[in-house]
């Protein structure tokens, strides 16, 4: 849950036996009495279609109390908590399932059997927490089709050949485990897999893991023995810095800088990330408190959820046009960021600059189509925002307690519209020279900026930059010009 204030914060089917269908040439009264019998063995509980809430193939809920249950044949994904609580169910049969949301049966105090997993390939924290069913895998592990889901395996695990990701958790508090061969089948390690196995001391990960969560080994002999600045496992991720430097420089045979690599490290004042990084993890800097310093690199493709969040002495953040996802809050709290410049054409996350009190100015690129919930809640010092055209979704909730708001925009584009329906300051984009209005002397600045004559500061790139490409140049002066002819 996110505290935006600022803190991190298929029918149910009754399978009757073969015999029972060979009997349907006999009498009637020799059908009642079989079925009767029938009845009598095994517990028949009613069901409606109704008891699934189903949307997309997404099994958002279960209201029924039947005891046992099939996963409609159209649900691929059984989603969190779907399941959770329910004591009536004995048996599920997953049926086409292929992910399972974090604790969508936990708590099902008498789930006995589950069948049909084969064709599981993801699989959620605590997803069978509590139940009958996860306690009989004592000293064993629980696969279900290629996901590890749970283990409590002593001594030394060599994990299954058929294991492509372990889920999140799987390993955790298992005190018995003391070494872990990971080998090149596994692509993923989930959050928290080993999290707290005390006496796991040493862990030998394949390099095509491509994915470590977060906190994956956190509370292991195996992390606590590193001595090394930076801990680097599978395919170039960077799971641990040991170091307390202020200007920390990242290897280059790093790729991704996985989740909470850096959390809550209070000294880093400056890091220089290489080329080679691709992906920044969830909550990867998250809490750094002092880090003021941090360039994108160019070929980065993901800034994960929560990635920056907390970073309250970050000032300015360019991100590069190589990002093609940002996830949720990635700069939520940041209260001392001043500038942001948004160089891809990914859309503004939910809650992605929400609580940076001390925003002033953001720069928006073509492409961009939606800007989210409550993306730059409390805002309060906003007054330069450059929306393009290609936005086309606007939340109601974007610009809450974004008091003083203005909007760059171009001429009777759609956020023009929202912001004249909603109260906020609107203004074409063009005015380069921030005389009020727009006209042939901006064009000329923009020139003269092009020629290197002139330098002009983030307001004045902010207004003139009529093609929304994120960079002042000759097109920018041309339309400009067309517009000041009235030339479409």
């Amino acid at each position: 849950m996110i505290d935006f204030k600022g803190g991190l914060s298929r029918p149910f089917y009754i399978y009757f036996s073969g015999d029972f269908m060979k009997k349907k040439l006999l009498s009637l009264f020799t059908m009642i009495i079989s079925l009767i019998l029938m009845l009598t063995a095994f517990p028949v509980t009613t069901f409606a279609a109704a008891d699934f809430n189903v949307e997309d193939g997404i099994l958002l809920s279960y209201k029924g109390n039947s005891q046992s249950v099939t996963i409609p044949s159209d649900v691929y994904y059984i989603a969190d908590s779907a399941f959770e609580g329910n004591s009536s169910i004995t048996t599920v049969n997953l049926n086409n399932t292929s992910v399972i949301g974090n604790k969508a049966f936990a708590n099902c105090t008498s789930l006995k059997t589950v069948t049909g997993s084969g064709n599981v390939s993801a699989c959620g924290a605590y997803s069978f927490y509590n139940t009958p069913f996860l306690k009989s895998y004592n000293s064993k592990s629980l696969v279900m089709g290629s996901v590890l889901v749970y283990s409590t395996e002593p001594d030394d695990v060599i994990i299954d050949s058929g294991v492509v990701s372990i889920a999140p958790y799987a390993f955790s508090y298992n005190t018995a485990i003391t070494s872990v061969r990971i080998g090149d089948n596994v692509a993923s390690i989930g959050e928290g897999a080993f999290y707290n196995c005390t006496k796991l001391s040493e862990a030998i990960v394949s390099k095509r893991v491509t994915y470590i969560g977060a906190f994956a080994f956190e509370g292991t002999k195996f992390l606590s023995a590193v001595d090394d600045d930076f801990l680097v496992l599978g395919n170039g991720i960077l799971v641990d810095v040991n170091s307390k430097a202020t200007d920390i420089t990242i290897p280059d045979s790093v790729c991704q800088i996985g989740a909470g690599a850096f959390y809550n490290n209070k000294s880093l004042v400056k890091v220089t990330i290489p080329d080679t990084v691709t992906s920044i993890g969830m909550r990867a800097f998250a809490g750094c408190t002092s880090l003021r310093d941090a360039m994108l690199p160019q070929n980065l493709v993901l800034l994960d959820k929560e990635a920056f969040s907390g970073c309250t002495s970050l000032e300015s953040v360019i991100i590069p046009a190589s990002v093609a996802a940002i996830g949720e809050s990635a700069f939520l709290g940041c209260t001392s960021l001043k500038t942001a410049q948004v160089l891809s054409s990914t859309s503004v996350s939910d809650g992605m600059f929400a609580s940076c009190t001390g925003l002033e100015s953001v720069m928006l690129s073509q492409g961009a189509e939606r800007i989210g919930d409550y993306a730059f809640y409390n805002c309060k010092k906003l007054s330069e925002l450059s929306v393009p055209p290609s936005v086309n979704i606007v939340s109601d909730t974007a610009f809450s307690g974004a008091d003083n708001a203005a909007v760059w925009c171009a001429e009777s584009s759609m956020i023009e519209l929202y912001c004249v329906s909603n109260g906020i300051d609107a203004y074409i984009i063009g005015d380069a020279n921030k005389d009020g209005n727009i006209n042939i002397r901006d064009a000329t600045d923009i020139q003269k900026s092009t020629a290197k004559i002139l330098t002009m500061d983030f307001s004045s790139c902010l207004r003139g930059d009529a093609d929304f490409s994120g960079d002042i140049n000759i097109r920018d002066a041309t339309a400009i010009q067309k517009y000041v002819a009235g030339i479409n």
